[in-house]
């Protein structure tokens, strides 16, 4: 969400959270009050942990100027049922003072669907001989948008190589806020000052970029104030062949491909095939829902599984993997995104601890039903503090 309104296809969460771990079965629900309306956000995630999520997507008419509200009779079983976890004892589903009243941090107006637009761009990619790109080499230049995107064929963004023009065609990104776009230097491209992005670089070349909540909202394309002018470290020399990889002349890597993710309690198991050509070692990396890097790990040439941990359970994370070439470098070309969620009690236990909190601002009303952004803004997790029953007791578990 941007600012402090939900529009048409954006993703309400709201997180109830019990002094227990709980069992879900079914598809429980939450009402959430928008304006005169009562529209129910369905169980997502979370059996087996005290944390409940459910969602709900904004729809053509939902409106309400004064905030979500969630009253204290919201949370319903909808003939599923949520228990304490691997016992029968039933949860008390009234929330109590933990309701909330016209937040005004999530107002929603479903009328409306703002075009995503460029809010950043960088060159990600680092010259072998950290200083000039050769020939051969590949040049990655990132785009980040203000909202999730969907892209279609291959849009391109012109970079400028000296006094030429060349075109970096999209790789990677759709369904996040960053795409990537790769050239490959090739003999005569000289830079001596170092490579420049124009603010109307980037075009559609019979493409698409569109928001990821509507197919029919176009993203502005503008990088106005994020053009990159003579970027320093990344200069152009094209006029030798990059035999930079110990004169071994071994091809480029080329894509990770078959890459698998799976769940663990607090991280992600990730595993894929060995990409060909020459390889140094393969960097796996993860990220929010927001399309920010959270985690980056890396592996020898010969290993093609790694465990990422410190990672939030019932949250989802988009992996890629990249084979980084022999000659050094992070420019690797990066695998098709995956994602996973991570699971209480799924694989080995958490090694790391708990994962870094992010501040949030206080909300109006304290309790643990919260609300929170998805696609468009980074990902939290709000706890409320509860006090347990007595060990072996029998008291029913309450939010």
């Amino acid at each position: 969400v941007l600012g402090d309104t939900f529009e048409r296809g954006e993703v309400i969460e709201a997180t109830v959270t019990f002094s227990v771990a709980m069992d879900v079965t079914g598809t429980p629900q939450l009402a959430l009050t928008i304006g005169a309306n009562t529209r129910q956000a369905s169980y997502a995630t979370g059996d087996g942990t005290t944390s409940l999520v459910f969602r709900y997507t904004v729809v053509s008419g939902d409106a309400d100027a004064d905030g979500i509200s969630i009253g204290t009779s919201a949370l319903a079983l909808n003939s599923g049922t949520i228990r304490v976890s691997g016992g029968t004892i039933n949860a008390v589903l009234g929330l109590g003072s933990s309701a909330i009243s016209n937040s005004a941090s999530h107002k929603v107006n479903g009328a409306t669907v703002t075009a995503p637009a460029v809010s950043g761009a960088s060159i990600a990619s680092r010259p072998a001989g950290g200083g000039e790109y050769g020939t051969g080499e590949r040049i990655e230049v990132r785009v980040t948008f203000n909202r999730a995107v969907d892209v279609t064929g291959t849009p391109q963004l012109a970079l400028t190589i000296g006094a030429a023009t060349r075109q970096a065609n999209y790789a990677t990104g759709t369904g996040m806020r960053t795409l990537a776009f790769s050239y490959t230097v090739v003999a005569g491209d000289v830079d001596e000052d170092g490579i420049s992005v124009a603010a109307d670089a980037l075009t559609l070349n019979g493409g698409g970029i569109n928001d990821a909540r509507s197919a029919t909202t176009a993203a502005g394309l503008g990088l106005g104030t994020n053009a990159i002018s003579d970027a320093a470290g990344h200069q152009v020399n094209g006029m030798a062949v990059d035999d930079r990889d110990g004169g071994r002349g071994g091809p480029p890597p080329s894509r990770v491909t078959g890459v698998r993710v799976s769940p663990l309690d607090g991280g992600l198991r990730v595993s894929w095939s060995a990409a060909t050509g020459s390889v140094s070692q393969y960097r796996v990396d993860v990220a929010d829902a927001a399309g920010e890097l959270v985690r980056r790990v890396y592996t020898e040439a010969g290993v093609f599984e790694a465990v990422v941990d410190g990672l939030a359970n019932g949250v989802e994370y988009t992996v890629t993997v990249s084979a980084l070439p022999a000659h050094g470098g992070e420019n690797g070309p990066p695998s098709e995104s995956q994602t996973g969620t991570p699971q209480a009690g799924a694989g080995e236990p958490d090694p790391g601890g708990e994962p870094e909190e992010v501040p949030v601002p206080a909300l109006p009303l304290a309790g643990a039903a919260v609300l929170a952004g998805l696609l468009t803004s980074a990902a939290y997790r709000f706890r409320s503090a509860g006090r347990r029953p007595a060990s072996g007791g029998t008291t029913p578990p309450r939010i």
